[in-house]
């Protein structure tokens, strides 16, 4: 199930998760660095790991930003409960995954 947010904030969504991560590689994974961005940025950027990551192998130095985000989160925005973390996540990636294309099973498909 999709939200019914508008197309632009799924695409605000994006920027900022590009932002984040560029932000949080130009800070080179310093902790203090990364916990000094907004919590909509954190957001963003966590959001944008597991997209990129469950698509493809990541480096070890974006793997380590990752989780750095992932762990100034679970302390900032949950209060250190990762059963809350990860319903914010599943929550987020339904109003943020941009619709999936419907590719009937080859049994539907007419002959």
């Amino acid at each position: 199930m999709y939200s019914i947010l508008p197309r632009a904030a799924w695409r605000a969504a994006g920027v900022a998760a590009g932002l984040a991560c560029g932000a949080a590689a130009a800070f080179d994974g310093a902790p203090q660095a990364i916990a000094s961005l907004d919590s909509s940025v954190l957001k963003a950027a966590y959001l944008e790991c597991d997209r990129l990551s469950s698509r493809q192998a990541m480096d070890q130095d974006f793997m380590v930003t990752c989780g750095m985000v992932s762990d100034v989160l679970l302390q900032r925005e949950f209060g250190g409960s990762l059963e809350r973390q990860l319903q914010w996540w599943k929550r987020a990636r339904e109003d943020f995954l941009p619709p999936r294309e419907f590719v009937p099973a080859q049994a539907d498909v007419e002959r």
